[in-house]
């Protein structure tokens, strides 16, 4: 079988999104989450584009670099399966460099993990317990205030992530304003009439995503944030969906995430490097000049 990389206007867009909701693909693979946050993108299909997975990628030097931008877990294989062999070489003739995430090992990889909860699998840990009822002095509404959530992420989260940036938290806004609010959910964290934060959540027909969330420090030591994910949980069981955490390999966050009750899935984290000498070197020597 043949393969092709294809740059997609607008209505071949969404012939593509019915593809990726047609095969109970993620959120990260539909154009609206890659027209936020990647640099440039396209598909690789086969030949009858009964199946592809999106290729986004920057350029650097001339070199195109697969890549997975901020704030999307992984590319995957939707609808029909490849030979992923003759896939992986196709996608090294066309990306001489590559640092991506892919759904499967089917591309090699070291492991990366993210964790999601199934319905009716909550199960809370003694931690969450006593922290969700220090927060029962608190008031949570669901409203869409993305405004709000942004600043509050910039004031409280930069400053500790370092990936929560100039350059990366203008395409979280960007993706706010990209899907429908009828997707979109949001919970708000209030003591008494004065706003404290809240926790951003995406949905489809199978999964609610958790994207990003954060809340002032002293509500986020007295449970806040674990108020927050809560009311996203229970949403997405009383929907009868899968919870998705977003996800990290970061320790404390992954502690975090299975105080509800939730399981480590897999993802590959791929590698490659065949750029000709004269760009490794310039690489490497831009970085000695950082140093």
């Amino acid at each position: 079988m043949n393969y092709f990389f294809q740059d997609l206007n607008k209505e071949e867009k969404k012939e593509w999104d019915q593809l990726v909701e047609k095969n109970e693909g993620s959120l990260f693979s539909l154009s609206t989450f890659l027209d936020a946050t990647a640099e440039n993108w396209c598909v690789l299909y086969n030949e009858s584009k009964t199946g592809g997975m999106i290729c986004a990628y920057t350029k650097r030097v001339g070199i195109d670099i697969l890549y997975t931008p901020f704030f999307i877990r992984y590319a995957e294989w939707i609808g029909e399966k490849p030979d992923f062999q003759v896939a992986k070489k196709i996608l090294k003739q066309r990306f001489k460099v590559s640092t991506f995430h892919f759904k499967s090992f089917a591309f090699g990889g070291t492991e990366r993990i993210h964790q999601e909860l199934n319905p009716d699998e909550l199960r809370l840990s003694d931690l969450a317990k006593r922290s969700l009822k220090k927060a029962n002095t608190y008031q949570v509404f669901r409203e869409f205030l993305p405004e709000k959530l942004m600043a509050c992420i910039q004031q409280e989260l930069s400053k500790k992530v370092a990936t929560l940036n100039p350059k990366t938290l203008p395409l979280l806004e960007k993706v706010a304003v990209s899907f429908p609010d009828s997707q979109q959910i949001q919970y708000n964290i209030y003591e008494g009439e004065d706003w404290k934060g809240a926790a951003w959540f995406i949905e489809n027909d199978r999964k609610v995503y958790y994207i990003k969330g954060a809340c002032e420090k002293d509500v986020k030591s007295n449970g806040g944030m674990y108020m927050l994910i809560f009311q996203g949980i229970l949403y997405a069981q009383e929907k009868n969906k899968i919870f998705d955490f977003g996800g990290s390999n970061v320790t404390s966050v992954r502690e975090f995430n299975i105080k509800f009750g939730s399981k480590d899935k897999k993802y590959a984290h791929v590698i490659w490097n065949e750029a000709p000498f004269w760009w490794k070197f310039l690489q490497r020597l831009k970085k000695i000049v950082k140093k």
